[in-house]
């Protein structure tokens, strides 16, 4: 005989899981925008700036995934 299962389980589950991507976005957002701007400095020849502003995208790309999160957490 098999043991009820409550059905608010994989709902917590799922939601646990979402709540755990929240750390990850926000770190893979910056290391991307780095190694994005890195790699046109060094490709385009262009200057530090280039890399700041990559910087700075992937840090908002990063708040706004998050966001999403939280959203879809409530």
């Amino acid at each position: 005989m098999e043991p009820k299962r409550d059905k608010q389980e994989p709902d917590a589950y799922a939601k646990a899981g979402l709540a755990m991507m929240i750390p990850m976005l926000m770190a893979a957002g910056p290391i991307a925008g780095l190694l994005v701007g890195w790699a046109l400095q060094r490709w385009l020849g262009w200057g530090k700036w280039i890399l700041w502003v990559m910087l700075v995208l992937g840090l908002i790309a990063g708040a706004r995934e998050t966001i999403n999160v939280i959203k879809r957490l409530s």
